[in-house]
């Protein structure tokens, strides 16, 4: 046993004994006042309109070159750039996207709900649009060097494989678009479409592999994703899995995942070494994002990207000072 963990050990801490260092990502440039990258979690929900081409500018002007989204296809196989399945919630309007073509798509709300900031509503303002965006709109609007992170919600959809995958293509961002689904069986069928893009682990496989670093075989497991994109426990997200839930499982997900926050990070540093890019989300409380920068996670991801930049360039102030 003691030479199982030994070497177990040996190889968590020094994984390209074994592994080839991944490198489809191409991730930019960190920058110099930045220890972490930021990812605009919806776009910024909280600062604009959520997964809108007016969010997804906003957050680049921070600073923030990372942009989170995700996608839907409606009837008419328009890809666009929403969480939601239902327009109910940003348009009070009891329609499945999958229902409406694109140009019958309504208008977003003046007062927007928020899923990790409890009890918040976004207010809209003249200065917001009120307009739903489509993946090609935003793939089109931002420098190619940017990196978008992109969740497919009709996971079982081939057709929303097929055409993402496609857009990719065109607009040459393999390297630079991180795609995926939260099963894996579904997640392997948009991988073998095209294996050069990125894809983020799916929530099934999360569980296995924190199962075998758990018992010491994650050193020896052959990992086919590119990045990991894994959930932190927070307050709100506590609480709003508390309220959405009504299953006792509930509690094993959230205790499962704030032991995992505590332990994670060796876990963590094992993968950056095999070229896993490493996120958290969503955090959008400066104490909990402060508690973060602590932490060898690559990026972390927020619906508040304007108080992430500040956060970051505030502590690297209080770096260099030390350093004089």
């Amino acid at each position: 046993m003691v030479i199982y963990w030994s070497i177990s050990y040996i190889f968590l801490k020094y994984p390209l004994l074994l592994h080839q260092k991944k490198n489809k990502l191409k991730l930019p440039p960190k920058k110099d006042d930045h220890s972490h990258y930021i990812l605009a979690h919806r776009g910024g929900s909280v600062e604009n309109p959520e997964n809108t081409l007016q969010a997804f500018k906003h957050a680049l002007e921070q600073g923030v070159q990372f942009l989170e989204t995700d996608l839907r296809l409606t009837k008419d196989g328009i890809l666009m750039t929403l969480h939601d399945d239902n327009f109910n919630r940003l348009s009070n309007v009891n329609k499945k996207v999958e229902e409406m073509n694109y140009k019958d798509q309504p208008k977003i709300l003046d007062e927007i709900p928020m899923h990790f900031t409890k009890d918040y509503k976004l207010k809209l303002t003249e200065k917001h649009d009120k307009s739903f965006t489509t993946l090609e709109q935003l793939f089109s609007s931002i420098p190619s060097e940017i990196v978008v992170q992109i969740e497919l919600k009709d996971q079982d959809n081939f057709e929303q494989h097929r055409k993402t995958v496609e857009l990719i293509q065109k607009y040459k961002r393999q390297a630079t678009t991180i795609i995926g689904v939260q099963k894996d069986v579904f997640n392997r069928q948009l991988h073998s479409l095209d294996p050069s893009i990125p894809k983020f682990v799916s929530m099934s496989n999360a569980i296995k592999y924190l199962g075998a670093y758990v018992v010491g075989l994650l050193p020896f497991i052959d990992i086919y994703e590119d990045v990991a994109s894994l959930p932190f426990m927070t307050r709100d997200f506590h609480k709003m899995r508390i309220n959405e839930s009504q299953s006792f499982t509930k509690y094993f997900f959230i205790y499962g995942v704030k032991f995992f926050n505590i332990v994670s990070e060796p876990f963590l540093r094992h993968l950056n070494a095999r070229g896993i890019f490493t996120n958290y989300w969503v955090l959008n409380e400066e104490d909990e994002f402060q508690y973060l920068t602590n932490s060898c996670v690559q990026g972390i991801m927020t619906d508040k990207p304007s108080m992430a930049v500040r956060i970051l360039k505030e502590n690297s102030m209080k770096h260099q000072k030390k350093q004089q």
